[in-house]
């Protein structure tokens, strides 16, 4: 149910490019609060980081990009809602 945000009756733009979807913009409207209760359940990645001495050392650390996935956790959950 990841329909467009703004249906129209006419595209102009090529088959499968509605341009924005209700899930981007419910991650783009979430609130500050709303980041920080979906960065939670951000999952942690291996993360390779160099000591500059020559080692390297692989440590369990949050994606780069967390708040941009819990803007998206958060979107989901949206639409979820909307369905019930």
């Amino acid at each position: 149910m990841n329909q467009p945000a703004f249906p129209a009756m006419h595209y102009d733009l090529a088959e499968n490019e509605h341009g924005l979807t209700m899930r981007d913009y419910f991650a783009a409207h979430a609130t500050e609060e709303d980041i920080c209760t979906a960065m939670d359940l951000v999952q942690k990645v291996e993360v390779v980081r160099d000591l500059g001495n020559g080692h390297k050392v692989i440590e369990r650390s949050y994606p780069e990009n967390t708040r941009q996935i819990a803007r998206y956790i958060h979107a989901d959950a949206m639409l979820k809602a909307r369905e019930a």
